[in-house]
């Protein structure tokens, strides 16, 4: 997916929980616990009716609520051109965002991830159109206590855009419940070990590690992380020291702090899918 970015700040917010139906016009779909979908006309960024109505019961009945926090990610369908999609996936989120904060629902991160890449209907796909609302995801690592030097584990719910060292936004609840973990075991020292997954391409290739949105996920500043690579050690290690670089900034001090591109190291641990990063104990 291609697109332009923005970010609105409206309220720290806590973990959703629970979710209902999405409904488009004339349509009522199941969706997934965590992510709720709103739906727009053909080209158009304005709410209609149905989605007004559907927001306004997700809000009556505490399904969206003030006191959680949210991602708000716009798209538009391949009809259009890209330009123009770019524009309205961003207006999109933005008039979901401008909605939700009327009930006093604030939203951590929104921004406009571009058209979907789906050609091969002229028509374009109604489903394409559409404004994701995220529901941020509760954290859970393991009791560094229980753990001993040498022990591995993976952060999980940490994800990244394909082929890029850009964490997606819902993955910030995991920073930032290892940068707590670090900040109260003064004396943990760990390897922050990137993973990808290898299968179906060849031993090389050359991508471009840049951000869909133009925006990093942390704090609104453009990372740089932007470069080009050729292997997959290079992409495993970016997205390593990502998370190191977040730590560093948050006040830990780097010589507790190493990391590695593990590439396909570990793909017979984990063959159905190795994109991972996860944390190393070198000592406590």
């Amino acid at each position: 997916m291609r697109g332009s970015a923005f970010k609105e700040n409206i309220s720290p917010m806590k973990p959703f929980v629970f979710l209902l139906l999405v409904i488009m016009p004339g349509v009522t779909h199941a969706q997934s616990r965590d992510t709720i979908s709103v739906y727009f006309e053909n080209g158009i960024s304005i709410l209609n009716s149905d989605a007004t109505k559907m927001l306004d019961s997700l809000a009556y009945y505490n399904i969206l609520e003030p006191g959680k926090r949210y991602t708000v990610i716009g798209y538009a369908d391949m009809v259009g051109g890209e330009v123009p999609n770019n524009t309205l996936s961003v207006n999109r989120a933005l008039a979901v965002t401008r909605y939700l904060a009327g009930f006093g629902i604030g939203v951590d991160t929104a921004y406009g991830a571009g058209e979907i890449a789906k050609p091969g209907n002229v028509q374009g796909y109604p489903d394409d159109r559409r404004v994701d609302i995220i529901a941020a995801k509760k954290a859970t690592l393991p009791d560094i206590k229980t753990l001993k030097k040498g022990d591995v584990f993976d952060l999980e719910n940490m994800f990244f855009y394909s082929g890029m060292a850009i964490m997606k936004p819902e993955s910030k609840p995991v920073l930032e419940s290892l940068l707590i973990i670090v900040k109260q075991n003064p004396g943990l020292k760990i390897r922050i070990e990137g993973h990808v997954h290898c299968s179906g391409y060849g031993s090389n290739f050359r991508q471009r590690f840049s951000s869909p949105t133009g925006d990093t996920t942390i704090d609104g500043r453009r990372p740089d992380y932007n470069y080009r690579g050729n292997d997959f050690a290079e992409l495993s290690a970016a997205r390593a020291r990502m998370v190191r670089d977040y730590l560093v900034k948050n006040k830990i001090d780097s010589t507790r702090l190493q990391y590695a591109g593990m590439a396909c190291k570990e793909m017979n641990l984990h063959p159905e899918n190795n994109r991972r990063v996860s944390i190393r104990i070198l000592d406590k």
